[in-house]
């Protein structure tokens, strides 16, 4: 079983850098909407023994009323955002979590990595320079939504998106660099979340792996939001300081989150909301100074 799984999974990234590889070297929007298409049906047959029917229903249908727009459509901008769509980038991944909450295991792995690994060319194809405070929105929209999410697997998913469109404002500005580190990116996320769930297919999401997408220093997340950082100062400043602001929330959010989450709350009086419940709260913010 575990050898079956093995030479799949080795079929699939053939499959899918086949499918990288025709994007990168041609600019035709009909040969785009084939390999968009191919894509959908990998991913489709990669999960199909997943039990989560529910969540490939929904991605087939999102994914194909998106490519048909895509291939109708020939302003270049809408079909810019479109293309944001189909991938789930921020600001427009608001479908990205119906996918996600009914798939496990291998298949959020691919999800978050190498799924979106072929719309990178197309999306540098198509990206200019005001789209840039589309994807800082994203970014920014990011780090507010994470207050609200606080689930393992949806803070996990949230982070890699936040992570994405970091890879694409560094790609804005050198292909080369974005290229590099979207690959480095790709292959220490799938080899972290693998490592993580090396005992249980089913225990990929921990506050530990949560942890490291959420700017721990020296960490893959970090150094790609440092470069990130670096070239969007060049761009604009005062962005810059937004998206600092929303990353110093993002983090106290999280925080909050780890601090609420080590504590276990086994004593009555936090069930009745007991004057202990008021005095132990505000004491947990002033753990994370």
């Amino acid at each position: 079983m575990v050898y079956m799984l093995n030479v799949n999974l080795l079929l699939l990234v053939v499959y899918f850098l086949f499918i990288l590889v025709v994007n990168l070297v041609t600019a035709n929007v009909i040969v785009w909407w084939v390999m968009f298409l191919l894509m959908t049906l990998g991913f489709i047959w990669f999960n199909h023994d997943n039990q989560s029917r529910a969540s490939m229903i929904n991605y087939f249908i999102i994914q194909e009323v998106l490519g048909f727009c895509f291939l109708l459509v020939s302003v270049e901008w809408i079909q810019f955002i479109i293309l944001l769509m189909k991938a789930g980038v921020a600001p427009f991944h608001w479908w990205v979590f119906s996918v996600t909450n009914n798939i496990n295991g291998l298949g959020v792995m691919w999800f978050l990595t190498f799924q979106k690994l072929p719309f990178i060319p197309v999306i540098q194809y198509l990206l200019s320079s005001q789209f840039l405070y589309v994807l800082l929105f994203g970014i920014i929209l990011c780090y507010l939504q994470l207050i609200f999410i606080k689930g393992y697997k949806n803070m996990l998913v949230l982070g890699s998106t936040e992570s994405f469109n970091w890879l694409m404002l560094i790609m804005a500005f050198s292909l080369f660099s974005g290229l590099l580190l979207s690959i480095i990116y790709v292959v220490f996320f799938f080899l972290l979340l693998d490592h993580s769930s090396s005992k249980s297919w089913t225990d990929h999401f921990n506050w530990e792996t949560v942890f490291i997408f959420m700017n721990i220093p020296f960490s893959m997340s970090f150094f790609i939001k440092f470069f990130g950082l670096i070239s969007v100062f060049n761009f604009s400043s005062w962005l810059v300081l937004a998206v600092l602001l929303a990353m110093f929330m993002s983090m106290l959010s999280f925080g909050y989150w780890l601090v609420n989450m080590s504590a276990k709350f086994y004593y009555e009086g936090f069930k009745v909301r007991s004057y202990w419940y008021w005095i132990c709260y505000p004491l947990m913010f002033m753990c994370l100074i």
